[in-house]
């Protein structure tokens, strides 16, 4: 999964993935990996399929904040 969430974040580089839905799902199961490889790569993914500038640096930093809550989660157990 790390592979294929570090992948779509490449492609969203390059070409505007916003209008695809259907991506999200797998990007935002990326978010509930025991694995912080994979959640990293999850937010590299959503922050690159934003659409400009301005909404990519939001996106980015709410997958920063949601790493960190999991990983707050993660050692509170």
């Amino acid at each position: 999964m790390q592979l294929a969430l570090l992948c779509l974040g490449e492609i969203g580089r390059r070409i505007d993935l916003s209008a695809n839905a259907s991506l999200m799902p797998t990007i935002i199961k990326g978010f509930d990996s025991p694995e912080e490889e994979v959640r990293s790569a999850a937010s590299f993914a959503l922050g690159n399929l934003a659409a400009d500038a301005s909404r990519r640096e939001e996106i980015a930093e709410q997958g920063a904040v949601a790493s960190c809550l999991q990983e707050k989660t993660d050692g509170a157990n």
